[in-house]
């Protein structure tokens, strides 16, 4: 089941209330349910945040596997995978948004002898939350969503230890974020350091992730360069060491998520067993722990391989959900009528997937994040007309049965403009990042001679803006190009995994047990855009194997306002998500 709408049209709470509704109509009692329920305050505390259209709004994707026990319906096991996470965030925000949750709940809710002891104050102190006087506004729910997170965490078999170090790691990032570097020289070459009313900050920040605070320093404010044999020290300027220091905290947010959603995993994730010549579930009845969504469903099995599943077990076969028909409430749960369905099913679970993903956003300012998430909804709204006009379109003339055609919209000369085609925006802004000279007006310049003449794109009116358009399926959109390759570059500093690799924080290095294990010749860093488009590019490969159901859904008006019903704004909603057109042709 794919939810879909703009930002604050209620995708996440229409997830929420599916994944409930599954849970009770498979048998309520299930611990493995519960658990799936569970882990929504914690992924939300972790991956969303206040925007100007949603006080809520998801700022990645989610996509929920349910594997059903092919004979009573019962859930046995799911999996969680979390895609284009929007780790910029952390660092800057725009005018009246907020960071992640995590953050404010942490300091509304945390109890004062533990933030004494990691050096907490007010919100209002850090950087990285207090960007401008509009985005200070403090949630009354944050100190109570705190022991919400801490107990949902233990539900799902978070230990004690693990979920004190998750703090602390949120602590050293927001003190990284008040560090300021200042000029220096370096045997009479530019160079930075800590400004010294900072050092009780960097003092903080370099005890909680377990490293020396002067290889901490060195790390933000140097870089080792292998020339023909010999090791060269670089110095950075105190801009370049700023850049260095917010990748550095990206990075680590981004892994501690990817750990937070893999520990989830480890609470609701149960292999299939082989008994014999079958696929089959142990019983359901073992020790797991809780929680709680509505909406509609319909079913299609095939035999599938489940990715990531650990020791490559037999996969669950796979279905996704929309519409009030395919299961009905039985004693034993969800009655999958297997009767109708091809025979994979005996060689797997059945499995209900359901994606959550953030909307498409057109803020009066637009940066580089409103371009990775527009493009991914571009993308899935490349699906759905693949599946709801083409392939049906081709079912009628295969069956020869007459009909009139329907006209409608392909969004696929958007998706060739913003990342297919040769020198698209995408991979011009990857180039021109990769140069050491290079500028978001420069890229801009490259853009409009490139593409000045291209449908959908709309270029700058003058040599002095610095916006430019591309006409979306759902209306147009003007990006603001101020940022594009800082944000883009994702600079990550190898000299800071080595400190990583040399601190005595077992937890933090867990989170990089992967990266640190990579061989010394190091494959040049992935830019943000291209890690983007690879995340999204694995999303749409899971996606593509399943039959899809569509759940779209509309904002009533723009205010976040009850009651309160746009009919304009909804019409125009309709009008773009091609319902009038879906309409003709299932009539």
């Amino acid at each position: 089941s794919y939810f879909s709408g703009e930002s604050g049209a209620g995708k996440t709470e229409s997830t929420k209330l599916l994944l409930q509704f599954i849970t009770a109509i498979s048998g309520g009692e299930s611990n493995v349910g519960r658990r799936i329920l569970d882990s929504n305050p914690i992924m939300e505390a972790f991956g969303n945040a206040k925007t100007l259209r949603n006080d809520n709004s998801s700022r990645f994707g989610k996509y929920v596997d349910i594997h059903f026990d092919r004979k009573s319906g019962r859930i046995v096991s799911a999996r969680i995978e979390q895609y284009l996470l929007e780790k910029s965030r952390i660092v800057r925000q725009a005018i009246g948004e907020r960071n992640f949750h995590a953050f404010y709940c942490m300091l509304a809710g945390m109890p004062s002898h533990d933030k004494q002891r990691l050096g907490l104050r007010d919100s209002r102190c850090y950087n990285y939350l207090c960007q401008d006087s509009e985005s200070l506004v403090d949630s009354p729910n944050d100190a109570a969503n705190f022991e919400t997170i801490v107990s949902t965490m233990r539900h799902l078999e978070f230990t004690d230890n693990e979920i004190e170090e998750i703090w602390n790691l949120l602590a050293a990032l927001l003190h990284l974020g008040n560090i300021s570097f200042c000029e220096d020289l370096h045997e009479c070459t530019d160079a930075s350091k800590v400004k010294d009313t900072h050092r009780s900050e960097l003092a903080y920040a370099s005890n909680l992730l377990g490293m020396g605070h002067i290889c901490l320093e060195k790390a933000m404010t140097t870089k080792r360069i292998q020339t023909a044999g010999e090791c060269v020290v670089a110095q950075f300027l105190p801009s370049n060491a700023s850049t260095v220091r917010d990748a550095f905290v990206k990075t680590i947010y981004d892994h501690l998520f990817r750990w937070i959603v893999e520990k989830i995993n480890e609470a609701i994730y149960k292999a299939p067993f082989k008994e014999g010549n079958r696929v089959g579930d142990r019983h359901t009845s073992e020790h797991w722990g809780s929680s709680s969504g509505s909406s509609s469903s319909g079913f299609f099995t095939r035999s599938n391989t489940w990715p990531n599943s650990p020791n490559s077990q037999p996969s669950p076969t796979t279905s996704n959900i929309t519409s009030n028909t395919g299961f009905s409430s039985t004693e034993s749960g969800v009655d999958f009528y297997l009767n109708t369905h091809s025979s994979a099913a005996e060689n797997g679970r059945l499995s209900i997937g359901v994606l959550d993903i953030f909307g498409f956003e057109n803020f009066s300012s637009n940066s580089f994040e409103q371009l990775c998430i527009n493009y991914a909804n571009e993308n899935i709204q490349q699906y759905f007309v693949r599946h709801i006009f083409k392939l049906e379109q081709d079912e009628y003339l295969a069956e020869g049965i007459n009909w009139t055609h329907i006209n409608f919209r392909d969004n696929q000369d958007v998706l060739d403009l913003i990342a297919h085609q040769p020198l698209n925006v995408l991979a011009l802004v990857d180039e021109e990042s990769r140069f050491p000279k290079g500028s978001d007006i420069s890229f801009l310049s490259k853009l409009n001679a490139r593409h000045g003449e291209t449908n959908n794109y709309i270029r700058a009116l003058s040599t002095v803006e610095t916006r430019f358009g591309i006409v979306h399926f759902a209306g147009p959109v003007y990006y603001n190009v101020e940022g594009f390759l800082e944000k883009n570059r994702d600079t990550f500093n190898h000299d800071l995994l080595d400190v990583i690799n040399k601190s005595n924080n077992d937890f933090l290095r867990k989170l990089f047990e992967k990266r640190l294990h990579l061989s010394e010749n190091r494959p040049r860093s992935l830019t943000l855009g291209m890690q983007f488009k690879k995340s999204l590019e694995r999303l749409m490969s899971i996606i593509n194997s399943c039959h899809p159901f569509f759940v779209r859904c509309i904002k009533p008006n723009e205010f976040k306002l009850p009651n309160c019903f746009d009919r304009t704004l909804c019409a125009r909603q309709l009008r773009y998500a091609g319902m009038m057109e879906t309409i003709q042709i299932r009539s």
